[in-house]
């Protein structure tokens, strides 16, 4: 469950912008672009959710990042 989702080559996260924002000033730029309406709408989607592209990113990186952010003492 999320309201944007961040997509490697082969994964796709779900995840809510306010947690990873708490922690990195990268996905805080990212996604202050989603909050621009023309960006917005040229954007792809994927289940109604905004997609976050992160080209050049593994799956297994971008999971432990993750798992960094939401799960204390990781």
């Amino acid at each position: 469950n999320g309201n944007v989702v961040l997509a490697t080559n082969i994964l796709l996260f779900p995840v809510h912008k306010g947690v990873p924002l708490l922690h990195s000033t990268v996905l805080s730029d990212m996604f202050s672009l989603i909050q621009n309406p023309i960006i917005f709408d040229s954007m792809d989607s994927y289940e109604g959710l905004p997609l976050v592209m992160l080209a050049g990113d593994k799956g297994k990186d971008v999971a432990h990042l993750l798992r960094a952010i939401y799960e204390q003492g990781y």
